[in-house]
């Protein structure tokens, strides 16, 4: 069943839980999502991350999530994550996803208003909701959310986090259905684990109540997910950790003298895995 974010994150604030936004970027993991939110018969996002064109187009992607949110009862958005233009972002929206992260959080607070308010007010007439970002994550991921620090421990992430009051202005002048917001996560995996500041994001809950996604949900805690669900995050994008998880069985695998060892092998162990781990992340998410 193909909802927006928007009716995802009122049930989300109302029972105090988080959703998942998992990226599949391929036919695998996409299988493995959709089982893992029907085992569990909970909501889910599915993402298309825009440094994920490398390996399927916004519009294959649409159609494959089309094709098997249709198929479940369970509510299931389709969402575009870091649109890293409004031509993408538009795209996005004649290719039928219901959600779009419009990601200027490059530009400086003026220019990430005004192009996001453009763009949500567009979104809008066709009910499909809108995501943006104030504040700035690294990433040791090339290209993404408006960073670039790769294979080193990040110092001084305090210069990255959201202010407040921006947050607060940015949310009334835009309409945006959800912001992400930044409080010391890491998008991908960095040498330093990543550390939450929940303090700062009770200062962040104060300011709006709109609802606020945590990106970088790889290598944190399950206690500092569990406090930062509690204090507002709605919305947790989770991809790194999860991708990575079949890697150990595979490589032991490979290390063997198998003849028996095949493709269709591989990617049954990639199945079983990455629905074993997105299980145990969708019941955490849950914050029951």
């Amino acid at each position: 069943m193909i909802v927006n974010l928007k009716t995802l994150m009122n049930d989300a604030i109302k029972n105090n839980y988080a959703v998942g936004g998992f990226n599949a970027p391929d036919y695998v993991t996409l299988e493995a999502t959709i089982e893992a939110a029907e085992e569990t018969k909970t909501p889910i996002i599915l993402s298309h991350a825009f440094p994920h064109e490398a390996f399927i187009s916004l519009d294959e992607a649409a159609e494959r999530f089309k094709y098997f949110a249709r198929k479940t009862d369970v509510p299931i958005c389709l969402h575009v994550d870091h649109a890293a233009s409004y031509d993408y972002a538009v795209k996005a929206l004649r290719y039928g996803f219901t959600s779009v992260m419009y990601d200027c959080s490059h530009l400086d607070l003026e220019e990430n208003i005004r192009e996001v308010a453009e763009f949500t007010e567009l979104a809008h007439t066709m009910e499909v909701s809108v995501e943006a970002a104030v504040g700035r994550m690294p990433s040791s991921n090339e290209g993404q959310g408006g960073c670039t620090e790769t294979g080193v421990a990040i110092e001084n992430i305090e210069q990255y986090y959201s202010v407040p009051d921006e947050v607060a202005e940015f949310v009334n002048r835009t309409g945006v259905d959800a912001v992400a917001v930044s409080f010391g996560m890491i998008h991908g995996l960095s040498i330093t684990k990543p550390v939450l500041d929940i303090k700062h994001l009770k200062k962040i809950r104060a300011a709006t109540e709109c609802p606020l996604v945590m990106h970088g949900g790889s290598g944190v805690t399950r206690k500092s997910i569990t406090e930062a669900i509690d204090n507002g995050i709605r919305k947790i994008n989770y991809f790194t950790q999860m991708s990575r998880s079949p890697l150990p069985e595979i490589a032991a695998m490979l290390s063997e003298d198998n003849e028996g060892l095949n493709v269709p092998i591989i990617y049954g162990v990639m199945k079983r895995t990455i629905k074993k781990v997105l299980i145990d992340r969708i019941r955490l998410f849950n914050n029951t």
